[in-house]
């Protein structure tokens, strides 16, 4: 499967993406204006309500990741150095490592299930992501986790032009270079 996440260009008080899927809208989402810490909704291309993310206060960056279904998550740093994070879900524990460069990869259970890559050069905000996984994975959980990098370690920056090389220190953990998701 292979979703990308674009944000809209030109959005001064408000972050707007896409969620793309075989280039057919398939989510919104945007930044909830005079909320403090942030929040972002996720919603159908009908307009429905899917998904709230909001940053929690916290030392360690925290987030919690609400879904229409009730279902609630929370997903924690486990590390001051090195972007890792840990959600657990009833399919078991989700690891997020950021990897060399502009590249999280996402274990579910010590297994491989997604990766997601960012655009090392975006002008004024249009971020761009893509998410490859396996089929049976979550797509809006994947939304879900791809915002929530946007908003720790990219959120507010719509410089004219804004020029990323990601994270330059070696992974907490090494990913599976010859992964192929599962059809």
């Amino acid at each position: 499967m292979q979703l990308k996440l674009i944000q809209k260009k030109f959005t001064f008080f408000q972050n707007k993406y896409e969620i793309l899927q075989d280039d057919q809208l398939l989510f919104k989402a945007n930044s909830i204006l005079f909320t403090w810490p942030k929040k972002i909704e996720v919603k159908s291309s009908e307009g429905k309500n899917l998904i709230r993310i909001s940053k929690n206060l916290s030392l360690k960056s925290s987030y919690e990741i609400q879904f229409s279904s009730v279902a609630k998550y929370d997903i924690k740093a486990q590390s001051w150095v090195r972007d890792y994070f840990l959600l657990r879900i009833p399919e078991g524990e989700l690891k997020v490592y950021h990897q060399r460069g502009l590249r999280l990869i996402i274990l579910l259970n010590e297994e491989q299930v997604a990766e997601i890559t960012k655009n090392s050069m975006s002008f004024f905000g249009g971020d761009e992501f893509e998410i490859l996984a396996n089929s049976d994975f979550s797509k809006e959980l994947l939304v879900a986790l791809c915002l929530v990098w946007e908003m720790n370690d990219f959120d507010g920056k719509k410089y004219t032009v804004n020029i990323n090389a990601g994270n330059l220190s070696n992974a907490k953990k090494e990913e599976h270079t010859n992964w192929k998701p599962t059809k």
